[in-house]
């Protein structure tokens, strides 16, 4: 399983993304939307998206809302990992098939 880690923070995606790989999950890791719009179109097979929503240049509703736009990516399982979101944002992650939403900071023996 092959999973995707897009987040602004470099620490977070340290943590994340890494304690991910030490419990032999493939990890890739991206810092925003259009990194890992990139990663998505260049790499293969991704099982499992993990973004944040709140981000600078391409945040995690843009780069969900592409995702469900594409074809190939439709149907690709997305976990949202933020802070406080505005209920907006929430709202219109929700309507588009998310797996879950958790807060930071995020539990990794739970996120696993």
């Amino acid at each position: 399983m092959r999973m995707l880690g897009v987040d602004d923070d470099a620490v977070w995606r340290t943590m994340v993304v890494k304690g991910l790989a030490k419990s032999r999950y493939d990890t890739v890791e991206a810092r925003d939307g259009r990194e890992a719009l990139a990663i998505l179109q260049s790499r293969g097979a991704i099982s499992l998206l993990i973004t944040d929503m709140m981000m600078p240049e391409f945040e995690g509703l843009g780069l969900l809302e592409h995702t469900r736009r594409t074809p190939s990516l439709a149907n690709l399982p997305v976990l949202i990992c933020s802070e406080l979101g505005s209920s907006d944002v929430l709202f219109r992650a929700a309507h588009r098939n998310v797996l879950a939403h958790l807060l930071k900071p995020i539990d990794l023996p739970r996120l696993r």
